[in-house]
């Protein structure tokens, strides 16, 4: 506590205020004492500048309603407020003990029992919190006061009801590290499996002393099979912690679980043990518990909160702790002890790559094995590997402004063979069964040999270009839209035309595939499931805004971009939205797999997110947008940028592995053969970049 500062007021209502208990990024809490029968209370005002008049208000009346929906169970109770009050504010239950940080940097780590003790009585809340649709999504030691009774949850300023809009106007919100994945990168709804996620970092965080290690971007720093690491966590608690702080939020583990984990930890033997004390021969532990689903001890009320904890309820806690907690109660409220806080998230490792990784993150720039420039100005589409059936042999095609589709050899980038002169080559080839497929600038579409480029035909289109040609084996067509809203299907034999589809406006990239469907994309803000076969359509889905990221299929799904920056996810055979993901602005790029969609956006990230639920799982930021679709190879995403970079990114973590210096915009997607990585800039120049070098980050 400290006096208050100038400026601060004296009174607010029918509380005087004393002292300042505390800052925090949205408010400031002082110590108050009600005038008419001198009853203690902690008064908080919104003191964030960017938040003024009603959204000040907002808040407030967020924050009690979340409180009072409560009703004062594992938290402190609301006594009065004042939203239309200049500032507004509240005032709450004063609670005379230590928050977790405060005790923690007193005492040190908290011995295991403590630990689960707290961990199951924090549970017990968070599943309280969810039978009221609340999500807290600010969980972290410094909002949890470790009152004799039980801990309690304090600061609901950020608290999200389930169901209603967010009231808050940017930014995200919430603690660097103890934010789950899905919460700071934002752009998807919460649920409260965020609130698991922070109250594993909260368990390890109480049983080491140490708030977790951060790379670059603010996530947690992870191992190489993508757990979060936190060094000096015992043993017993590793799978606990594990559980809660999974990428996904759908893995995590929920509120009862933890419940059933901690079981040992709230048995009279647990509580009495000694400090290091492990549970009982023949009891789990919390690690058995979760590997095999062991039922809880039989204290559990299943679907009861707990009554409060009686006065031996923290005996666990090593005598020092105790200490802290009886000079805390018995010491004058308006003197309530200052102790020295942990900082709120750990500095950057020390001697740690950028990546803030495990000292595997990047060197330096990567040099090409050979680089070979393109005819015209600029480059945008992508080449292809196609193999030529006839002798086995696999080539690099590759398009260019100046009209000719180039074929090279993946080894050492000799030229091969080239086509005749024709329109600029602005799109991606699509290849099939030796034929190398393409559209260029003068509205035609061309297949040639991939073995020695000869002509196999050529229709015209005119007058409109097309964009990507996608084949459809089990429709025999190769179907590709074109500037004027067209989709049209060509015999892949010979180029006649099997059916046209019209879209309102220009058909964004190349269409997705999969069985008798093609879904295809319109910067008329709709998505169009097609008929493969026919090209009637089947149903059209409206995203509300032009569609920039052209469809691709994720299983069930498919996906789409807008330039609002949406992502939209759509049942394959109905038009009926699953989720919607939002980075801040534009999205071009997307690359999906059955489980992970990466997306690339004019906000200079590229985002990792669950295809199951649509929550964030990593973010990584680039030096300018991201407008090529990502490339997925084993463990490893590669990405470029219009910093001139191609990126190397661990899948599990975002961290950066490696980086190319293209030295222009990369604006084409690499392709791979497993041993080099393919790349274009729109310098016009074909580069092929070691794999193993690149995703290994050596120096050049």
């Amino acid at each position: 506590m400290r006096d208050l500062d100038p400026g601060d007021p004296a009174r607010l209502g029918e509380y005087r205020l004393l002292r300042v208990i505390g800052v925090g990024g949205m408010g400031k809490v002082f110590l108050g004492r009600r005038t008419t029968d001198g009853l203690y209370a902690a008064v908080k005002i919104v003191s964030d500048p960017r938040a003024h008049g009603d959204e000040a208000r907002d808040r407030i009346r967020q924050e009690i309603e979340s409180i009072m929906r409560l009703g004062g169970v594992h938290t402190a109770r609301v006594r009065a407020f004042d939203i239309d009050h200049d500032p507004p504010w509240l005032a709450i239950d004063y609670l005379k003990a230590p928050t977790l940080q405060e005790l923690v940097a007193e005492t040190g780590a908290l011995p295991v029992p403590a630990v689960l003790s707290m961990a199951r009585r924090l549970a017990v809340a968070l599943r309280h919190l969810r039978s009221r649709s609340i999500v807290h999504r600010d969980i972290k030691p410094s909002n949890i006061i470790m009152d004799a009774s039980e801990p309690k949850l304090i600061d609901f300023g950020i608290a999200k009801e389930l169901g209603h809009e967010s009231i808050y106007s940017s930014g995200r919100k919430g603690t660097p590290g103890y934010m789950s994945p899905e919460q700071a990168i934002g752009g998807a709804l919460l649920t409260h499996a965020t609130d698991v996620y922070s109250l594993g970092v909260t368990i390890a965080f109480a049983a080491t002393g140490r708030h977790p290690q951060l790379t670059a971007t603010d996530m947690i720093v992870r191992d190489a099979d993508g757990r979060a690491r936190f060094d000096g966590l015992p043993e017993v608690l590793g799978e606990l912690v594990a559980a809660c702080t999974r990428v996904r939020a759908g893995d995590r583990i929920d509120a009862e679980a933890v419940i059933a984990a901690c079981e040992p930890a709230d048995t009279e033997h647990a509580n009495a043990a000694p400090a290091g004390a492990t549970p009982t021969p023949g009891e789990p532990s919390p690690a058995a518990r979760l590997r095999t689903g062991a039922p809880p001890g039989p204290r559990r009320a299943a679907g009861r909160d707990l009554a409060p904890l009686p006065p031996r309820a923290l005996a666990a806690l090593p005598s020092r702790a105790v200490r802290v907690l009886r000079d805390y109660a018995e010491r004058p409220t308006d003197a309530r002890p200052v102790v020295t806080p942990l900082p709120e998230v750990t500095a950057r490792v020390p001697g740690r790559a950028p990546d803030g990784g495990d000292g595997s993150g990047p060197a330096g720039p990567t040099e090409p094995r050979w680089r070979v420039r393109l005819g015209g100005n600029g480059y945008y589409a992508s080449p292809v590997l196609a193999e030529d059936p006839a002798t086995g042999r696999t080539v690099l095609c590759a398009g260019g402004h100046d009209g000719l589709l180039r074929a090279f050899d993946p080894a050492d980038g000799r030229e091969l063979w080239s086509s005749r002169r024709c329109g600029r080559i602005e799109r991606t080839p699509a290849v099939h069964d030796g034929t190398v497929y393409f559209p260029c600038s003068g509205g035609w579409v061309h297949a040639l040999s991939v073995g020695d480029g000869s002509v196999r035909w050529r229709v015209e289109t005119a007058p409109s270009a097309g964009t990507e040609p996608v084949v459809v084996p089990a429709a025999g067509a190769l179907v590709l839209g074109d500037v004027s809203g067209l989709v049209r299907a060509l015999d892949l034999d010979g180029g006649k035309e099997l059916w046209r589809f019209r879209t309102a406006n220009t058909v964004a990239g190349p269409v997705a595939a999969a069985g008798t469907l093609v879904h295809a994309a319109s910067w008329d803000h709709h998505l169009y499931a097609l008929r493969a076969d026919t090209g009637s359509e089947v149903w059209r889905y409206d995203t509300g805004a032009a569609i920039a990221a052209a469809p691709v299929r994720a299983g069930d799904l498919v996906l789409c971009g807008t330039v609002d920056g949406a992502v939209h996810a759509v049942d394959a055979h109905r038009p009926v939205r699953r989720w919607t993901f939002r980075a801040e602005r534009a999205v071009h790029a997307l690359t999906a797999t059955p489980d992970v969609a990466y997306i690339g956006s004019d906000d200079h990230r590229v985002y990792a997110i669950d295809v199951a639920d649509g929550q964030g799982m990593w973010t990584f930021t680039a030096g300018g947008p991201v407008r090529a679709a990502p490339l997925v190879h084993g463990d490893r995403v590669f990405a470029g940028s219009h910093d001139h970079t191609l990126y190397a990114l661990d899948t599990l973590s975002g961290a950066e592995r490696g980086r190319f210096a293209a030295g222009e915009w990369v604006d084409s997607s690499p392709v791979t053969d497993g041993t080099s990585l393919f790349a274009g800039d729109w310098g016009c120049r074909l580069a092929a970049i070691d794999l193993a070098a690149l995703s290994a980050g050596r120096r050049r």
